[in-house]
């Protein structure tokens, strides 16, 4: 944590970042995938994480949507992790999941998503399995921006300072960059929000909504000393939860000068304001899931039949004789940042290759 290097408690962050901040973990999900000689395909996954993270954060699979679910919880160092254990098994006729949200589920599409299709062709020298999944890009690199502009030298050099060495000054400017970067975090969720759900509405009001945000931001050097001097000054717990509460404040404060200017330069309804506080809504948990999905770590292997003869993978499983009988891809959540990835492996059944 950058604030807990200049002797602030680690959930000091919450003063600038998106309370999902909390959420963002060590995620590990273990996925097999094994595709039979008749094109049927068993699907087995685990989930390790938090409580919190398995909770909130992306999509779990349901026994509503035909998983097969069991839940652990195990311990290690005083430490608890929460395990979801689920497989399911798919006919040659069924199309697979690309997403693990229920369908019912109204944000279904926010979601991490990821199209997976397995095709059989027969050729005169066998039987051809294709796999092939794609996981589809998030938009990120409009936070990443605004974090490498913000967050410059000046600001990093005090960063890498002992925390002893850290003056009040600097302090109070990684603060500052802090607060900026939220500003434009927020100001891009509700841009987004607004062309959802106003696409016909005027320019001007669009920047006179997003200057009320700003202001909200731009305070002087004796508002955020106050907020220092405030929550420094407690003890334990109490100083995280000072910052928490100092953080929700200035969020809030930061979307009803939005909506507010909102209403009175566009003369938008509060039926109007409602689509777009469900489009905010929606803007802003499409980002926590795309921050949390950025930590954590995705190992995939599949199984095929027969002998595995070209993949993208980056390890292979051989049996006797050397053949591929499976491959692992591994991954950490943010490949899928602005970029689309394809995973892909083909096997070939000979006709003496008996069956499994």
């Amino acid at each position: 944590m950058y604030l807990q290097r200049l002797g602030i408690k680690p959930m000091a962050v919450m003063l600038v970042c998106c309370v999902v901040g909390q959420l963002s973990g060590c995620v590990r999900r273990s996925e097999v995938i094994r595709v039979r000689q008749d094109g049927s395909i068993l699907i087995q996954l685990e989930i390790e994480g938090t409580e919190h993270e398995l909770a909130h954060g992306d999509a779990m699979p349901s026994a509503a949507s035909g998983w097969t679910v069991r839940r652990s919880v195990k311990k290690e160092d005083d430490k608890e992790t929460h395990v979801l254990k689920t497989e399911r098994l798919f006919t040659p006729e069924q199309a697979l999941p690309s997403s693990l949200a229920a369908a019912d589920d109204p944000d279904a599409d926010l979601y991490l998503r990821f199209p997976t299709t397995i095709r059989m062709e027969e050729r005169r020298d066998g039987v051809y399995y294709f796999f092939h999944r794609v996981y589809t890009p998030r938009p990120w690199a409009y936070t990443d921006y605004w974090h490498k502009k913000i967050f410059n030298d000046e600001v990093q050099k005090i960063l890498a300072k002992p925390a002893d060495e850290v003056t009040r000054a600097e302090r109070l400017d990684v603060v500052r960059a802090f607060t900026e970067l939220e500003s434009f975090k927020q100001l891009e969720m509700a841009r987004k929000a607004l062309a959802e759900s106003h696409p016909d509405l005027s320019v001007e009001h669009g920047l006179l909504a997003r200057r009320a945000v700003l202001d909200v931001y731009d305070r002087d050097d004796d508002f955020y000393n106050s907020i220092l001097d405030r929550c420094e000054s407690l003890e334990g717990d109490a100083v995280d939860a000072c910052f928490e509460v100092e953080a929700d404040r200035m969020l809030v404060q930061g979307y009803d000068a939005f909506t507010e200017s909102l209403a009175v330069t566009a003369g938008l309804s509060t039926g109007e304001i409602a689509l777009f506080a469900e489009a905010y809504r929606r803007a802003r948990r499409y980002h926590e899931l795309t921050e949390q999905l950025g930590g954590q770590v995705f190992e995939l292997r599949i199984e095929m039949p027969g002998t595995i003869v070209a993949h993208n993978a980056d390890t292979v499983d051989q049996g006797k004789g050397g053949r591929v009988k499976s491959v692992t891809f591994n991954m950490e959540g943010d490949a899928f940042r602005d970029r689309q990835v394809d995973l892909f492996v083909v096997s070939r059944l000979s006709p003496r290759t008996p069956g499994r």
